[in-house]
């Protein structure tokens, strides 16, 4: 009897192991080899819109049309991207053969403890696709395909492929609906994601910035810091002045 439950406290252990390194974006088996992205398919007079490195994504996308065909060049991106819902079937892709990085630098989408759980790249249009980026940095998600707030209809039809998500601070991909509004026909393919929920590696952790205001949103974090503790912290940390 006492054999056996040395085994099952064994293997419960092993469990729990294997759950945490699988939602750290980590293997438990072994290093994994890069994955051989190939360029987005597509025509490039398809592009109704070029953007070129120092010019902005979200500017494009917002001026886009329904069903518009943004179309990426090679270069670091320092900004937040929004697709709303009212974009449907816009197409945010990588120029062929170059890889386009959108890049939070650990200061995007924001260090305010409300902005903890929002994303690098939220995709809020039914039928849209991100297709052949980088996205790395952020001090809350990765990508994030959802229902928009106040939706009347799921999000749907949505495609995320062909993309490197990696070193954010919270979950790399999330695809979700909610209980009214289930997501349906999201289209995840040939994506490496990898060391994300860096977050994890401090629990249990608490709240810790510098206060900027007096609003609940007034916090800022210095980002010069380590990666590993610019508003989170372990056990140990003070609790702010005003909470």
């Amino acid at each position: 009897m006492v054999d056996g439950l040395k085994r099952l406290s064994v293997l419960a252990v092993a469990l729990v192991m294997a759950a945490t390194l699988f939602f750290s974006g980590r293997s438990l088996l072994r290093p994994q080899a890069a994955l051989a992205l190939p360029p987005a398919a597509f025509d490039v007079a398809e592009c109704t819109t070029v953007v070129n490195p120092g010019e902005s994504i979200q500017t494009a996308v917002t001026g886009s049309a329904t069903g518009a065909t943004v179309c990426v060049r090679g270069g670091v991106y320092n900004e937040r991207i929004t697709i709303r819902p009212d974009k449907a079937n816009l197409r945010l892709v990588a120029w062929p053969g170059e890889t386009p990085v959108i890049d939070g630098d650990r200061a995007l989408p924001g260090g305010a403890f409300v902005q903890r759980f929002d994303a690098l790249v939220t995709i809020l249009a039914s039928g849209a696709v991100l297709d052949g980026f980088e996205i790395t940095g952020s001090t809350g998600d990765g990508v994030d395909v959802t229902t928009a707030a106040g939706a009347t209809q799921p999000i749907q039809g949505v495609t995320v492929r062909n993309s490197h998500i990696h070193n954010n601070w919270g979950p790399g991909l999330i695809a979700r609906g909610n209980v009214d509004l289930p997501a349906a026909n999201i289209l995840i393919e040939n994506n490496r994601v990898h060391d994300n929920l860096r977050r994890a590696r401090l629990i249990p952790v608490i709240y810790r910035g510098l206060r900027s205001g007096t609003g609940p949103a007034d916090w800022t974090f210095e980002r010069s810091e380590l990666w590993d503790a610019p508003f989170w912290s372990g056990v140990h940390a003070d609790l702010p002045e005003t909470w």
